[in-house]
């Protein structure tokens, strides 16, 4: 029987013929690491065991889900956030580590532009997973958080995640184009959101992996106002912010400066455009 060194060669070369190297050695021991439930330092340290038959064929699944380019954060139903491990399902985007480094920046900007032990009641648009609303709840023991969502497949995805560490958070299913919901909602001294800013134009130039298997609900926005979700959350804002409130987006590098003139018409201030970790305009804060 081949052994789980055989397995690896064997899945990182098949993976080849879509991935990139990086990327196919990465998805090979995620897989391995999952079928067998080996840490990454045990996996390496038994390369020579065999697998069981279980193991065998829950690597023979995984790999054939992967070869059709389906995310193997579906897969499993699970991802990594922020050092959390959360639910994940196709109602959801799968949580990326430049909504990692916006967690960060909310977590920073708490601590810098609020006093120690204030509650901080904070509003996450566009919830998805839960991932930005469940990741700031665990880390910061001050926030009164809410998260809303169109979507209640999200929804429940979401309060999975909060359930599965313990937290409390409110769940408001609403749509945030929509003025007359805007009375579900209280005042916020933080809101986020990573909201649709892909034009519906530009599907063509993603991976087959994103377009064919993430939500389009959570990724695509009209051709023909690619800032419409930008321009509802900020006419949202006025009214729900607090004063000396912090508002932060996730953006599409394309239109960060855009975003930020918008944030300005508005009646916002202090408006920055954050670079992520590869150098991509990928997040915008702005106070009332």
């Amino acid at each position: 029987m081949p052994t789980l060194q055989h397995q690896l060669q064997q899945l990182q070369t098949k993976l080849l013929s879509i991935y990139d190297p990086a990327e196919a050695r990465a998805l090979t021991l995620w897989t391995l690491e999952y079928a067998t439930t080996y840490s990454r330092v045990q996996l390496l340290s038994c390369l020579n065991e065999q697998p069981s038959k279980q193991q065998q064929q829950t690597i023979n699944d995984i790999s054939d889900q992967l070869l059709q380019h389906k995310p193997i954060q579906y897969i499993i139903g699970e991802a990594p956030f922020f050092g959390l491990t959360l639910n994940v399902s196709p109602d959801v985007l799968i949580p990326r580590p430049e909504t990692e480094e916006l967690v960060d920046w909310i977590q920073q900007t708490i601590k810098t532009q609020f006093t120690p032990n204030q509650t901080i009641a904070l509003l996450d648009i566009g919830t998805g997973s839960g991932c930005i609303a469940v990741a700031l709840n665990q880390i910061l023991p001050n926030l009164a958080v809410t998260a809303t969502d169109i979507s209640r497949n999200a929804l429940a995805i979401a309060q999975l995640n909060a359930q599965k560490y313990h937290q409390t958070i409110q769940f408001i299913c609403a749509d945030i184009l929509d003025t007359n919901q805007y009375s579900l909602f209280n005042t916020y001294d933080i809101i986020v959101s990573n909201p649709p800013y892909i034009a519906d134009n530009e599907k063509d130039t993603l991976d087959a992996n994103v377009l064919n298997y993430e939500p389009h609900l959570a990724l695509f926005a009209p051709a023909n106002n690619v800032l419409l979700f930008y321009d509802a959350i900020l006419q949202f804002a006025q009214q729900h912010l607090n004063p000396n409130g912090w508002l932060f987006f996730e953006i599409h590098q394309n239109y960060a400066q855009e975003t930020a003139n918008l944030a300005e018409e508005h009646g916002f201030c202090n408006t920055q455009i954050k670079l992520d970790i590869n150098g991509n305009a990928r997040m915008i804060r702005c106070a009332r």
